[in-house]
């Protein structure tokens, strides 16, 4: 019973998210999937209602092109170079 999302609804980041979408209903939908994510050990709900992926989402996450080999989000990656 998950909602359909996409990268641009799903953060890749390794860092501690929001999840967020552009409607106010599939945000909604969203907290639920990071809910059900964490229970199953994905993802960890952090106290101030974020998340943070945990590194059993690692294989997915690498299937899909948005981390590495050594786990590292694309984005996180992308993100600091531009920062600098």
């Amino acid at each position: 019973m998950f909602a359909l999302c996409t990268t641009e609804d799903l953060k890749t980041t390794r860092k501690p998210h929001f999840p967020s979408a552009h409607s106010n209903d599939k945000s909604i939908d969203l907290i639920r999937v990071m809910n059900d994510l964490a229970m199953l050990g994905y993802a960890d709900a952090l106290s101030d209602g974020q998340f943070v992926w945990t590194d059993k989402i690692a294989p997915a996450m690498q299937a899909a092109y948005e981390w590495d080999e050594d786990d590292a989000s694309w984005i996180d990656k992308q993100n600091e170079e531009n920062q600098k």
